[in-house]
């Protein structure tokens, strides 16, 4: 018996005996993940409408996805209410209170475009990047500045209090 040890295989599935991991391949999104897109996008886009209205819409997007499919047909069943399930779907909102004027995918973009402004602006090392970039996005946005304000400090979260 010889006196060279050799190095312990790798034992993570999907790996050589005693290389480094394979890379995996690129994993194609599953019909699954197409549908929580699409619902997402819907409720993002509509999330300052109506629950009657967004209804509506998630009514149609079932339909047409229910060829060859129950789950999508027994949804929209179950949503519409001149439907043939015994079971009622009801969409109503978490939150009480005005929805606002911009839907949650406008709040997003007008959040990125915000943090791309002042990094542009920064880079050109304008006086106050800040506050040219809230004047800019509320021309653009038809809304005052103190409305962008309250915008962005909402779209960067929960400020944390100081404790004394």
């Amino acid at each position: 018996m010889s006196d060279i040890e050799l190095p312990a295989p790798n034992l993570v599935w999907g790996c050589d005996a005693y290389g480094p991991p394979r890379p995996e391949e690129p994993k194609q999104p599953s019909e699954l993940d197409n549908w929580r897109y699409s619902l997402d996008h819907i409720l993002m886009e509509h999330s300052n409408s109506e629950p009657e209205t967004v209804g509506a819409k998630l009514i149609k997007e079932f339909r047409q996805a229910s060829q060859g499919h129950d789950l999508p047909a027994l949804l929209a069943d179950m949503l519409d209410a001149a439907g043939k399930s015994s079971w009622r779907l009801k969409l109503c909102r978490r939150r009480s209170g005005n929805p606002g004027r911009l839907s949650d995918l406008d709040r997003m973009s007008l959040f990125n475009a915000y943090e791309s402004l002042v990094e542009a602006y920064r880079a050109e090392k304008r006086a106050s990047p800040i506050k040219t970039a809230r004047g800019e996005l509320a021309k653009k946005w038809g809304m005052t500045d103190e409305e962008i304000r309250a915008l962005i400090a909402r779209g960067q979260g929960k400020k944390k209090r100081k404790s004394v």
